[in-house]
């Protein structure tokens, strides 16, 4: 009886570090996919920046 407590015990504890690791994981890969697509937009609008402003200068060298 004591033997097969035992193993019980176990076999709650790897579920739940298999769980903890999985849900690990797909915590980490949320946060890599907010972060590419925040720095794709901060990116993005950085340029929109400079080809303003390369063209404002454009405008008044002429």
């Amino acid at each position: 009886m004591l033997v097969k407590s035992c193993f019980e015990d176990a076999k709650g504890d790897i579920l739940g570090a298999t769980f903890g690791l999985l849900l690990g994981l797909l915590l980490l890969l949320l946060l890599l996919s907010i972060l590419l697509f925040f720095g794709r937009t901060f990116d993005r609008s950085l340029r929109i920046r400079i080809i303003r402003a390369s063209d404002n200068l454009t405008i008044l060298n002429s």
